[in-house]
């Protein structure tokens, strides 16, 4: 008798299944995939399962693992979607990686006593799972135990324990409450990341680091103790602990990494240990103090920069929502990135009158870098005065209660987020010395219904009016040459748009997703359209491609359903629309690369481009002429209404999901030679 089970021996439509006694292995991957099996039996005799053994059996319910097995492998039950009961017996010595992941309506598991570690991912996505009883003994809970393990609400770690891996639990977000024992020296990254209920937690005394995302988005943590043996807090340790009132910096503590406490909008007191000798809170400054450098590496709502200090760090407060009132003090010569990014709340701003880098001239509620003219930084009440020359880059990044702003003449340059997410921003009128637009300089302005740029613009940055949702208007100067990635893309209300004929380059997704726009201009000096500028612009019904267009990608148009009419110039010596096809093909290789609802294939055209007619959802049959040797990837892919279409002879390959989501082989006609690889 035949003592092991293997794929070989097993139908995979099977829905129940005996396996006989004297069986002593079941091997790897022999009942996967098995997705109508429903019930199993396991005789006493086997003592072990295989890697994937049962891994994708989504209908079994329950399943009895008899005192004899010794060994689960990795992935064992991955993915049995409907198992609801599991016994495991304390004979099982080892469990394998994963083996109960994605086991998503399991409610309860029981650890056997004979193993001392839990696994990588043993119960990753298990959202149903509430309850588990880790066993005395245990030595290690490792990456992504229980990560996403959402319905799970306490958790007792023995005080055996002394390592908790990557991930362990994160995503665990109904976990209010766990008890972190003494005996704890090392938790990986992002180990609680996403537990957003829980309040509150107890860190070891033995653990000298806390690594990147540790508790990120534990959005209800209102008190963390950081043990007196920390030395260093990675990037994003306490991410977004909004919750979260008072911060104190041991002694021990070396490092602080950028972006470990931000986002932490409700902190209210920050305190560093007078004997630690990289940081200070001096004069009781609500602050992190880098004290070599006299750089303020965080501060909150109720901070005050003390003098002596020279910089202010990168995020120093960045996303203090409740911050009101900024005050900046002579000795401050540095200013870094996103300083003050998304203080959204901050209404008044003064600069010492001594400062020598920085000014708040005439009353202006701002930053201004005295020597460049430059404003560095603003809020919702800020006054730009005359004389300033440049908005820089992140000036008012998430001002999101500015309504209105005045730019002088004198401003010559907008920066790189310059009124990044300024989410109230209604009008702005941009003026004429300003030569280009920086990269996300309006970004999610999503009240901005009209925009005016001057003649001497030049450029559009990238993203520059992305998901500015309520944009209507807009008017280009004739001097625009360039227009960036993703620069309109999501202005789902503009309708029009005239693009002046200085314009040579428009690039990737610059107007993808604009819904509702009905008509474009393609000036005559373009030559680059770039990949998915147009795509998902429904309401697009013509198309020209003027005669210096020497770059279109296959995805420009993608998604422009409602397209009835292609037509390229005949002077153009790239692509050409011959014989009225409406559609255009690329002239030297005779490839048709974009078709629509009406398009007909002429004699000639060698091959259908990849995603040529995608999403042409209302061409309902085509005839493909015998001079076509290749039909691309994804060629008719969602053409829903196609029924008939004639495949010639000529034809030896036939790309991948070329007419996926067209209505089937059954209704849809495919007359065609030989067989072709689909």
């Amino acid at each position: 008798m035949d003592t092991r089970i293997q794929k070989a021996d097993i139908s995979p439509d099977l829905t129940e299944f005996r396996i006989p006694d004297g069986v002593t292995v079941i091997e790897d991957k022999a009942f996967g995939g098995c997705s109508a099996l429903t019930e199993i039996h396991i005789p006493d005799s086997v003592t072990w399962i295989g890697d994937h053994a049962f891994a994708g059996c989504s209908a079994l319910t329950a399943i009895h693992i008899p005192d004899s097995v010794t060994w689960i492998g990795d992935h064992a039950f991955a993915g049995c979607s409907a198992l609801k009961e599991i016994h495991i017996p304390d004979s099982v010595i080892h469990i394998g990686d994963y083996a109960f992941a994605s086991c998503s309506v399991l409610k309860e598991i029981h650890l056997p006593d004979g193993i001392v570690f839990i696994p990588e991912g043993t119960f990753s996505q298990c959202s149903a799972l509430e309850d588990i009883h880790i066993p005395d003994g245990f030595t290690v809970i490792e990456d992504k135990a229980f990560d996403g393990c959402s319905a799970l609400t306490e958790i007792h770690i023995p005080d055996s324990v002394t390592w908790i891996g990557a991930h362990a639990f994160a995503g665990c977000s109904a976990l209010k409450e766990i008890h972190i024992p003494d005996s704890v020296i090392h938790i990986g990254d992002h180990a609680f990341a996403g537990c957003s209920v829980l309040k509150e937690i107890h860190l070891p005394d033995g653990i000298v680091f806390i690594p990147e995302g540790t508790f990120s988005r534990c959005s209800a943590l209102e008190d963390i103790h950081i043990p007196d043996k920390v030395s260093a807090i990675g990037p994003y340790a306490f991410e977004a602990c909004s919750a979260l009132k008072e911060i104190h910096i041991p002694e021990s503590v070396s490092r602080i990494s950028r972006w470990a406490f931000q986002h932490c909008t409700g902190v209210l007191a920050i305190s560093v240990s007078a004997a630690n000798a990289r940081y200070d809170s001096r004069s009781d400054c609500n602050a992190i103090i880098e004290t070599e450098t006299n750089e303020l590496i965080l501060g909150c709502r109720n901070s005050r920069i003390p003098d002596g200090v020279t910089s202010i760090g990168n995020d120093a407060f960045a996303g203090c929502s409740a911050l009101e009132e900024i005050h900046i003090p002579d000795s401050v010569i540095h200013i870094g990135d996103y300083a003050f990014a998304s203080c959204s709340g901050i209404h008044a701003i003064t600069v010492s009158a001594a400062n020598e880098r920085y000014d708040s001239r005439s009353g202006c509620n701002a930053i201004i870098e005295t020597e460049t003219n430059t404003l560095v930084a603003g809020c919702r009440t800020t006054n730009i005065p005359d004389g300033v020359t440049s908005i820089g880059d992140m000036a008012f990044w998430g001002c999101s209660e500015l309504e209105e702003i005045h730019l002088p003449d004198s401003v010559t340059n907008i920066g790189d987020y310059a009124f990044f997410s300024c989410s109230a921003l209604k009008e702005i009128r941009i003026p004429g010395g300003v030569t280009s637009i920086g990269t996300q300089a309006f970004f999610f302005c999503k009240e901005l219904t009209r925009i005016f740029l001057p003649d001497g613009v030049t450029v559009i940055g990238n993203l520059a009016f992305q998901a500015c949702y309520a944009l209507k208007e807009i008017h280009l100067p004739d001097s625009l040459t360039h227009i960036g990635n993703q620069a309109f893309a999501l202005c789902k209300e503009l309708t029009s748009i005239f693009l002046p004929d200085g314009v040579t380059d428009i690039g990737d997704l610059a107007f993808r997703d604009c819904y509702a726009l009905k008509e474009i201009h393609l000036p005559d000096n373009l030559t680059h359209i770039g990949d998915q500028a147009f795509a998902y612009c429904s309401g697009l019904s013509e198309i020209y491609i003027p005669e210096k267009v020497s770059h279109i990608e296959a995805r420009t148009f993608q998604g422009c359903s409602g397209i009835l009419a292609l037509t390229v110039s005949p002077a153009n010596k790239k692509y050409d629309s011959r014989s009225d096809c409406n559609a255009i093909i690329e002239t030297e290789t005779n490839e048709l690369i974009l078709g629509c609802d009406r398009s007909t294939i002429p004699d000639g055209v060698t091959s259908i481009g990849n995603e040529a007619f995608r999403g042409c959802s209302g061409l309902t049959e085509i005839r493909i002429p015998d001079s076509v040797t290749r039909i691309g990837d994804k060629a008719f892919w969602g053409c829903s209404e196609l029924e008939k279409i004639h495949i010639p002879d000529s034809v030896i390959h036939i790309g991948l999901g070329a007419f996926a989501g067209c209505p089937g082989k059954e209704s849809l006609n495919l007359t065609q030679g030989p067989a072709k690889e689909m």
